[in-house]
């Protein structure tokens, strides 16, 4: 288990360390069935030359397996992160209210925050304003998680969550403007927002127990990484762990001292 992360009692899909005695027990009763149709769905996949479609003669067994593990996981919560970069103020207010679905009227109050305390130029405040993506469809009304502790570590898709203050909405298309980007780059600190779900609120593209399984049986090998999913939500969601870059649990989770390219 994620050392800091003891007393969050839900799963992180990556971390076996972090799965209930139920879930851990039935994995090893089924992982015979498991190995012996991930590693037949494998060998199958090398055939691509072969015109005729291969059965895999394990999938019975597979689906019966991860069938029964769907109905454990049914019944637990998962942790979802969210990163951004964000002042004291902000993080005192949604440790209080809760993350809040993106809006326009979201957006207008953070930029007017900021400007009320003199964080960003009038100049800077009046174009963030009207050039913000806070009303386009992919991004109204969502918070974004992800459910990848792994992902955490690598700067390449979180590193630009963490550089500039506001949100993707707001920095989006004026990372390369240098002005704007030395304001909003200086505003806040980095946080990691963590949160609970229940398993309906999930958004996996392929069965939970599927990306469960796949992490159980490869987890001693140097199979790749099994790639997770992120889930969005709609509805506002209650803070249960706010990790701010200097606490020692945003290095662990982060590892961004060997990045490399900074974030302060």
């Amino acid at each position: 288990m994620i050392e800091g992360m003891e007393n969050i009692n839900e799963i992180i899909i990556n971390e076996i360390d972090s799965y209930p005695e139920d879930l851990i027990k039935l994995l090893k009763s089924c992982e015979k069935d498991l190995s012996r149709y991930l590693k037949e769905e494998q060998r199958i996949c090398n055939l691509h030359q072969d015109p005729n479609p291969v059965i895999n003669k394990y999938k019975a067994n597979w689906n019966l397996s991860i069938g029964k593990i769907e109905k454990v996981l049914i019944e637990n919560r998962f942790v979802g992160f969210h990163c951004s970069r964000l002042t004291d103020k902000e993080i005192g207010i949604i440790s209080k209210n809760g993350l809040v679905p993106l809006s326009e009227q979201l957006a207008k109050e953070k930029l007017e925050r900021v400007f009320n305390d003199k964080l960003v130029s009038r100049k800077t405040f009046k174009f963030l304003l009207e050039n913000n993506s806070s009303g386009h469809n992919n991004r109204k009304g969502k918070i974004w998680f992800l459910h990848d502790s792994q992902i955490l570590k690598d700067y390449n898709s979180v590193g630009r969550l963490f550089k500039n203050w506001g949100g993707e909405s707001i920095y989006n298309n004026h990372e390369n403007n240098n002005p704007i980007k030395s304001e909003i780059s200086s505003i806040g600190m980095p946080t990691i927002l963590v949160c609970g779900f229940e398993y309906k609120e999930l958004d996996p593209f392929r069965s939970l127990s599927e990306y469960i399984s796949e992490i159980w049986v490869y987890r001693n090998s140097k199979e790749p990484n099994v790639q997770l999913f992120d889930t969005k939500v709609t509805n506002t969601k209650k803070i249960e762990k706010i990790i701010k870059f200097g606490d020692d649990l945003f290095n662990e989770l982060t590892d961004y001292q060997n990045w490399r390219f900074k974030i302060n």
